[in-house]
């Protein structure tokens, strides 16, 4: 008997209907990420099999989670069962009297980003900065800025050229941010970077700016930093604690050997805490490194409350 679920034999308009996903986003998938490999025909038409149509369904599912495509699209079969499987974690209800406001800011910013419009960007993210406090900024307008545009880009609804607009913006208004609310005088002090290999900076920012506000003196070293200067600056400075920003997706191998670095690096009084997509996998893949774990900017308000003994 013919094997027929793994027969391809569905065009790109039915893969996409019984999948749940556009057709330019099943392409930017393939293109990108390699998410299915699909056959071609005799007139080198895309053609799907039930087996690929089943994989697209599943990595939607996950992708609505809050999971990356490019993360999930690496993975084994049977690592993807697993995550599908795990239980989920919905992100915390917005705030009533911060919906309106940051809806309409984050509708506002999008409408620049999608006209390449990036001082309008910026001004959207400045007028949030005076209707809100900053953890609301950073939680309700800019953190989702983020998410939406790592998602579009990876489902192909924008291109690189969107990409770089919003990280202008992102960076420009967060460095600001951190200079208003930089606290020399602060008698806390916390040291916030990426390590070596991990270019993705906004969760690093945003994180010192709602360390800023929370009372900490914040020493904001950047992105791609190696463990020893890292220890080096946390040393010099007499920090309370590091926090590193782990983006899920870059080398597994090499972010626990910059984290176990530091970790021996480190005075053993002084805390590691680990935020990101790829915390718990760092912290999982390393048997020799006691780290905290930051879940979301609740948890790590509520870290760093323990460390001034709030």
């Amino acid at each position: 008997m013919p094997d027929t679920f793994s027969a391809p034999r569905h065009p790109i308009r039915i893969a996409a209907q019984r999948s749940g996903i556009t057709p330019d986003t099943l392409r930017a998938w393939e293109r990108r990420y390699g998410a299915v490999t699909p056959a071609r025909s005799g007139t080198a038409r895309r053609l799907y099999s039930d087996a690929d149509i089943e994989r697209l369904r599943t990595l939607r599912t996950l992708v609505d989670r809050g999971h990356s495509i490019g993360y999930i699209a690496s993975l084994r079969p049977a690592e993807v069962a697993a995550l599908l499987e795990a239980p989920e974690h919905p992100m915390p209800p917005r705030a009533p009297h911060l919906g309106a406001a940051a809806a309409k800011a984050l509708e506002s910013a999008e409408r620049a980003l999608a006209a390449f419009d990036g001082p309008g960007v910026r001004r959207v993210l400045q007028r949030a900065m005076m209707d809100m406090d900053t953890d609301g900024v950073i939680e309700h307008v800019m953190a989702p800025l983020c998410r939406s545009v790592g998602s579009q880009w990876e489902a192909g609804a924008i291109c690189t050229a969107h990409e770089h607009v919003a990280s202008a913006a992102l960076r420009d208004t967060l460095g600001s941010m951190l200079e208003v609310l930089h606290a020399p005088s602060a008698d806390r002090r916390l040291v916030v970077a990426t390590p070596a290999g991990e270019r993705h900076e906004f969760g690093a920012m945003m994180a010192a700016a709602v360390a800023s506000s929370a009372g900490f003196q914040v020493t904001y070293l950047g992105p791609d930093l190696p463990a020893r200067d890292i220890a080096t600056a946390a040393s010099q400075v007499r920090a309370h604690a590091v926090l590193l920003s782990i983006v899920r997706g870059m080398n597994a191998a090499e972010v626990i050997h910059e984290v176990e670095a530091l970790g021996a690096a480190m005075d053993d009084a002084t805390p590691i805490m680990l935020g990101g997509s790829g915390a718990h996998d760092a912290a999982r893949g390393s048997a020799a490194l006691d780290a905290v774990i930051i879940e979301d900017f609740a948890h790590l308000r509520a870290a760093l409350a323990g460390l001034a003994g709030d």
